[in-house]
């Protein structure tokens, strides 16, 4: 095929193919280096680009400059007969072919060579000519193309061995290979610059050994013997460069200095004027752009062109610069500026994260890969990270996923064979681990596909040793355990898995015929079962296509057929079996690798394939473009789906979410923010995974921050802080047991109450009776004790009523009335006794039949920031797992309150086996929590009491509980059963008390950069029944007849007490009384007897007289 296919149909190519496009406007550019060559081609008005060296390795490959739209193509050679990759070669164009290049010469591993190819531009085939061995072993020996009597020539001078200088010049007539030697034509002779005009050959800057010189141009006239000297410039030494890249520019010939004797870059470019070789070399400076160590140069048309060189570092920026000859300077007009890339390479992996794509591993020209790069998609950067920790070996055809900030590489194939290792990369940390799952997982394959969507890992398909599989595995980063799941109806490999709502389908398989399938099949994750869409009735879809499943449509580009046949096309399909296209595109893709950013499939690399080359895997293209969905969408009006990151602007284009804030792509009509307690500074985030809760000592309580605040001097702020505390919780533990029964307080109170309230009456109510004179005087009607008043022993019992017996027969009443109400009282409300023991289990065999209880178990993890339960309902990823419990009636909620998740599990009429468990498991995108907080609770056959515990556990500092792990409490329950004989209770209960037999086990936790690899949060609550069981008895003190009697028995003694009382005071009162009327019986005497023994007048004197003697007479008669 000719050339122009490559340079002036490359544009109108490039511009018709629809829907597919460049993704950098150069497209991919030569990689870095110097010491390469570069030529312009007047016919075909485009540059080439051949050879050259950087840090890593040489180059033999060619390159396209295009100048119709400044992109590059690298050239596919199409026979395997080529020079080695070298540097400081010639590179130049046959003067009488224009579709021929030469090579010759340059340095490749072993040392400096002397073979001559030509290349077609026709057949695109290298041509080997002839190795010149005359020249073939020396080193420091300067080359060059140019005329030399009127024919094209290769012009070598000097150099030298291990043994011997040569001083001599030898050119080679291209024509008809003729050698023609001037021995002994210069003195300095290792390197230095060789170029010809009008006829002569020109030498500039040549070196004897270690010793430099200044910039001498010497000249060989045709027909002369030597080089004879034409002028030296004055200029330091210093400036002496062996090694340098030169180009013609109309009269003018300019140098860019390379290396000196020490390897040191010399940073200078110098000109001199072909019309006038004895004038001295003219320095030039560089405006706009720096000088960089053996670039490659031409000029077309005035203008500059400097490609690659070393300055620092090697680079493969492209300058365009004018001359500025009354200035002596160039001056840059336009730069393409470089562009770092991965090696192209086949069967590597290509996943997004967010508006980031990372690549891993793969294979070219028998070399396997293990490095990682990550593509920012907004900026179109790529960037190489260096890892560490336990790499990847290096491999091809593995499977792969990306979830969050992780990926994760499954399989494939290295130089060993066939891989059956996983390894788990965190982004954040720059880190590799191997994973070592607890149990035998799928068998070492290639070309397996993979989904990472955490905490699980699915693999398909593949290729084994003993052929193509259908199998579909499962591996759980919670439980470190693979599950085989249903297998696939057919056996397939090399394709691409791609989750869409719960479904994983697979596009772009081949069987084991290298066809690919005729249907698209799909894994339900949630019903574990396979299905198929888009099946064709005839035909089948291409196999290591770049496809893209969508809601309602699939796209697929290239592929191949066979292996023999690669497709070019771009075709849309719709599930009722309708196609749109095919749309031809320039090239075609297989055996690459693709992803999906905003509204872009964008791949890169994979097979060759060209118009003078086979379908090879061996070698790979480089391309990097992407089909534009959004074209394709709205000119067959099919509904734009826009990336995982991304959301559908009004404008209807795919936006990137802003920064901290996610979106799980295609059907989200708006990006979500990251919750309080988190944060992120990226932007077009694709899981709650990537947004970060904020660091200890930090919080923040809005959404969708990029940054977290600082936690006050006085809070306390645990990681994943929304708001501060400002109390540090500790390790927490409480208990609530029941008690030795205690009578209700109501009843003391009443007791007392009825104690105060009623003497208090009787008090009063005994004054208020004696101060009624009726009651007064008739109260002697009361009295009961006519038997008990001033009998005298040895007398007969008087029968009489009197007030004080009335008196204290009220008294009576009122004191028994008292002691019924508190044997009434003491009866009803203080009447209940317990005992309590606590016996093997054995012995309630026969009596209790099962150890039935309500239990409710309520479990809180702290700054949980997914949604594990709305109304009450538990969400997907939430599953508690309840072992030997016998269940009752059995309720689980789950919900969200103040940042933490609570899980409330409930059983009524609830046995509890010899050892029982609960699981809490939380398997969410962004299951973690900084506490746990467990209350158990469980009635404990006594009816007003439960018995309950509490436990906290708080995770260190800065990290947080995640992985597979989990956290364990441990709990003791002592079945419990309860008999009563009193109404108010019931017969009989059971339950259970609880108390803690072992302290908490802390699960594993981890730092924030750590938690893109890890996932689940598991809480085991571990439930041990005793072998003893607890004992209690209720029953009555007192029984009614009791009570009758003990009232009896109180009524009657208090009558007897009363009685005796009153026996007592009214034998005081009566004493009183006689001697009160005993002096009055006196007094009535001796006034009676003095008033018979005088008159009055003589008893008035007489008494007067006598009072003295009356007061001493009377006093001995009371004596008396």
């Amino acid at each position: 095929m000719l050339i122009t296919y490559f340079c002036f149909f490359g544009f109108l190519f490039i511009s018709s193919s629809k829907y597919l496009n460049l993704i950098n406007k150069n497209s991919i550019p030569p990689e870095k280096r110097n010491a390469c060559k570069l030529i312009y081609h007047e016919k075909n008005d485009c540059l080439y680009l051949f050879g050259g060296t950087n840090e890593k390795t040489k180059f033999n490959d060619i390159w396209a400059f295009y100048f119709s739209d400044y992109t590059w193509e690298r050239i596919e050679v199409s026979s395997s007969s080529q020079p080695a990759p070298r540097k400081n070669s010639l590179f130049f164009k046959s003067k009488d072919n224009d579709d021929i290049i030469y090579m010759f010469g340059g340095s490749d591993v072993y040392g400096t060579k002397s073979d001559l190819w030509e290349f077609s531009l026709k057949s695109i085939k290298w041509k080997y000519i002839k190795n010149f061995l005359e020249i073939s072993s020396r080193i420091s020996m300067s080359i060059a193309d140019g005329i030399f009597r009127t024919q094209q020539v290769i012009i070598a001078i000097g150099g030298k061995t291990l043994d011997k200088h040569y001083y001599d010049m030898v050119i080679i007539y291209l024509q008809s290979l003729q050698i023609v030697d001037y021995p002994n034509c210069v003195v300095f002779n290792q390197n230095g610059i060789i170029y010809t005009y009008g006829g002569l050959i020109f030498r500039a800057w040549g070196n004897y050994d270690l010793l430099p010189t200044s910039l001498v141009t010497e000249a060989f006239i045709d027909g002369g013997s030597v080089f004879y000297f034409l002028n030296m410039n004055v200029i330091d030494i210093s400036y002496t460069a062996l090694y340098n890249s030169l180009v013609y520019s109309g009269n003018y010939l300019y140098i860019f200095t390379g290396y000196n004797l020490q390897g040191e870059r010399v940073p200078y470019v110098f000109r001199a004027d072909l019309n006038n070789p004895g004038n001295l070399f003219d320095k030039i400076s560089l405006l706009n752009f720096t000088h960089r160590a053996l670039p490659g140069l031409t000029v077309k048309n005035d203008k500059f062109y400097i490609f690659g060189g070393f300055n620092d570092l090697f680079t493969n920026e492209m300058v365009i610069a004018e001359a500025d000859i009354p200035n002596n300077a160039l001056k840059s007009i336009m730069t393409i500026k470089e562009y770092n890339y991965p090696e192209e390479r086949v069967y590597f992996s290509l996943d997004t994260f967010d508006h980031r794509l990372v690549l891993f591993g793969g294979y070219n020209k028998g070399y396997y890969f293990n490095d990682l790069w990550i593509y920012y998609s907004k900026t179109n950067i790529w960037e190489s990270i260096e890892m560490k920790g336990y790499l990847p070996s290096r491999r091809k055809n593995h499977a792969s996923g990306a979830h969050g900030n992780s990926l994760v590489i499954w399989g494939g194939e290295d130089k060993a064979g066939f891989k059956n290792d996983i390894f788990i990369n965190n982004i954040l940390k720059k880190s590799w681990s191997e994973i070592k799952p607890s149990n035998l997982g799928p068998s070492p394959r290639k070309g397996a596909c993979g989904v990472l969507k955490f905490p699980k890992f699915y693999i398909f398909g593949g290729q084994t040793y003993a052929g193509l599989s259908g199998e579909a595995w499962e591996y759980s980063f919670n439980t470190n355990h693979y599950t085989q799941l249903s297998k696939s109806p057919e056996a397939f490999y090399n394709g691409k898995c791609q989750l869409l709502f719960n479904k994983i389908y697979i596009v772009g398989a081949k069987n084991i015929d290298n066809i690919g399938l005729n249907k698209i099949l799909y894994y339900d994750i949630i019903q574990n079962s396979w299905g198929k869409s888009y099946e064709k009735e005839k035909g089948v879809y291409y196999a290591e296509s770049v496809s893209m499943i969508f809601p309602d449509y699939f796209i697929e580009h290239g592929g191949v057929f066979k292996n023999i046949y690669a497709n070019k096309q771009i075709n849309a399909y719709r599930e009722n079996g309708e196609v749109y296209g095919p749309w031809e595109q320039k090239w075609s893709v297989f055996a690459g690798n693709s992803a999906y950013v905003l509204s872009k499939i964008i791949y890169f690399s994979g097979g060759l394939e060209g118009p003078s080359v086979s379908i090879t895997k061996e070698r790979s293209n480089n391309k990097f473009n992407y089909i534009s969905v959004s074209d394709l969408a709205k000119d067959l009006n099919f509904t734009l789906y826009c990336a995982p990151g991304s959301y559908l602007n009004k404008n209807g284009n795919c936006n990137y979410c802003p920064f901290s804030s996610y979106s799980t792509g295609f059907t989200e009509e708006k990006c979500k923010l990251c919750p309080p307690g988190t944060k992120s500074e990226n932007f077009g985030l694709a899981s709650l995974r990537q947004c970060y809760p904020c660091e200890e000592g930090s919080f923040n309580s809005k959404s969708g921050q990029k940054y977290c605040r600082k936690c006050p001097s006085n809070g306390y702020c645990p990681v994943g802080s929304a708001k501060p505390q400002f109390f540090k919780l500790s390790y927490l533990n409480s208990s609530i047991q029941p008690m030795t029964y205690q009578e209700p307080s109501f009843n003391q109170s009443f007791y007392m109450l009825f104690i105060i309230s009623y003497s208090i009456f009787l008090f009063f109510f005994t004054i208020l009776l004696f101060l009624i004179p009726k009651v007064v005087s008739n109260i002697h009607k009361l009295d009961l004790y006519i038997t008990a008043h001033d009998n005298e022993i040895g007398k007969p019992i008087k029968i009489a009523k009197t007030k004080i017996g009335g008196a204290f027969t009220i008294i009576f009443f009122g004191v028994g009335l008292f002691i019924f109400g508190l044997n009434v009282i003491n009866y009803a409300l203080k009447n209940v006794e317990e005992t309590k023991s606590l016996q093997p289990l054995s012995v309630f065999e026969n009596e209790v039949s099962n150890f039935k209880s309500d239990i409710n178990i309520t479990v809180s993890f702290e700054n949980y920031f997914d949604e594990c339960g709305i109304n009450g309902e538990c969400q997907y990823g939430v599953e508690i797992v309840v072992i030997n419990i016998v269940k009752g009636a059995e309720k689980i909620k789950c919900q969200k309150i103040n940042y933490a998740c609570v899980i409330q599990v409930v059983c009524n009429n609830c046995e509890i086996g010899t050892t029982s468990m609960l699981t809490f498991k939380l398997s969410q995108e962004y299951s973690f929590s900084t506490a746990i907080s467990v209350k158990i609770s469980s009635e404990s056959s006594i009816p007003e009491s439960l018995s309950s515990m509490s436990k906290t556990i708080i995770a260190p500092k800065d990290e947080v509980f995640i992985g597979r792990t989990s956290s364990q409490f441990y709990y003791s329950l002592t079945p419990s059963v309860f008999y009563s004989t009193i109404k108010e209770f019931p017969n009989e209960s059971t339950g259970y008390h609880i108390s803690e037999y072992a302290l908490p086990t802390y699960g594993t936790s981890f730092t924030i950069e750590n938690l893109n690899t890890e996932s689940g949060l598991t809480a085991v609550i571990n439930l041990e029944r005793s072998a003893f069981g607890f004992f209690t008895y209720r029953y009555e003190i007192q029984t009614v007849f009791i009570v009758f009697s003990a009232i009896l028995g109180s009524i009657a003694g208090i009558f007897q007490v009363i009685g005796f009382v009153m026996g007592f005071v009214e034998g005081i009162v009566t004493n009183y009384e006689k001697k009160a009327l005993r002096e009055e019986h006196i007094s009535l005497l001796i006034e009676n007897r003095l008033r018979m023994q005088i008159s009055n007048n003589t008893i008035k004197d007489y008494k007067n007289k006598r009072h003295d003697s009356y007061a001493e007479d009377r006093n001995i008669l009371l004596m008396k």
